[in-house]
């Protein structure tokens, strides 16, 4: 990691940490009072779910019954690899469900569920996506690539909705953030739609913040229900140390450990949201985020931690 931007505030007085990138922001404001790295473009593991939910909830906001509706699990959704929800095929889980299943255990499978159901909804990709992947990836043009397929659309809306949000570093490849040589953003634009998220959607912020979660589904074919109890993967909601709000954790070995937390500081009150992205393993993202925030508690000032020429205030007024 390089040195974090110079300032009024000694930057030695911040603690060595692992990942390859990271911020701390106002909450509030959106303004970043310090960083190192976060413009660098770089994987991001399970984060690419803030978008998923993003889309989910704002098709949400303008029908409110869409959360009742009953979503059927597919065998692509039931065999998707990587952090699951227990999601068994042919059952059906409510939208609102899934959406605790997507954010709270960081279900790749009740992502993949999600976009299946949604997708269909959006416009395809441009007839020209599969070339631009052979290209991008350096391979012959031979990539199959269907861009009617349910899930395709749905991250076309993915990207279609990071650029309206300006997040002009960012590209997803897929609904849940599996390691993808196309899939990538930066600590500015994780923080740019996690303040959108929390803006925008009152209910996001209710997600996030839970620490578990029981829901009841039944199979379709045998009628049999099942009850299921998800916890949150962010271990920070249980500090005695601050007031966390949680948003969302994730890993992977390309992305390293990643993190965005909202939290109001113990002493201070204020409102800040972290953004850890590269951590050395699973565990170093709690840790660096812990780290981060000692630090700025301990400042007699955190504005003071700004500095200009990493400053920036995060438009929170663009359009969803």
């Amino acid at each position: 990691m390089d040195a974090a931007t110079s300032g009024p505030y000694d930057m030695r007085e911040l603690p060595a940490v692992s990942c390859r990138s990271w911020l701390v922001a106002d909450a509030t404001t959106g303004e970043v009072l310090c960083s190192s790295n976060m413009q660098d473009s770089v994987q991001v593991a399970s984060l690419c779910k803030v978008m998923s939910a993003y889309v989910v909830l704002r098709e949400a906001s303008n029908d409110p019954e869409l959360l009742k509706l009953m979503v059927p699990v597919s065998v692509r959704a039931s065999s998707t690899k990587g952090t699951t929800a227990n999601l068994r095929y042919k059952e059906r889980w409510t939208v609102l469900d899934l959406l605790y299943g997507m954010m709270l255990p960081s279900g790749n499978d009740a992502a993949t569920a999600l976009a299946e159901f949604l997708g269909p909804r959006f416009p395809p990709p441009c007839p020209s996506y599969g070339a631009q992947y052979d290209l991008r990836l350096g391979l012959p043009h031979r990539t199959k690539f269907d861009r009617y397929d349910a899930v395709a659309r749905f991250v076309a809306e993915m990207n279609r909705t990071a650029e309206k949000l300006e997040m002009y570093s960012t590209n997803y490849a897929n609904p849940h953030g599996l390691s993808h040589p196309l899939q990538c953003s930066t600590a500015a634009d994780v923080l740019m739609l996690s303040l959108m998220s929390v803006k925008a959607f009152p209910l996001f912020s209710l997600i996030v913040r839970t620490t578990t979660h029981r829901a009841t589904t039944f199979h379709a074919a045998t009628g049999m229900k099942r009850q299921l109890l998800w916890t949150n993967t962010n271990k920070l909601l249980w500090s005695l140390e601050h007031q966390y709000l949680g948003i969302k954790t994730g890993i992977t070995g390309a992305a390293g450990g990643c993190l965005v937390s909202m939290l109001n500081l113990r002493m201070s009150g204020k409102r800040i949201m972290v953004v850890i992205l590269g951590s050395k393993n699973q565990s170093f993202r709690f840790i660096d985020t812990e780290l981060l925030v000692a630090a700025f508690e301990q400042s007699n000032d955190v504005t003071r931690c700004a500095a200009a020429p990493s400053t920036l205030l995060v438009n929170t007024e663009i359009a969803s």
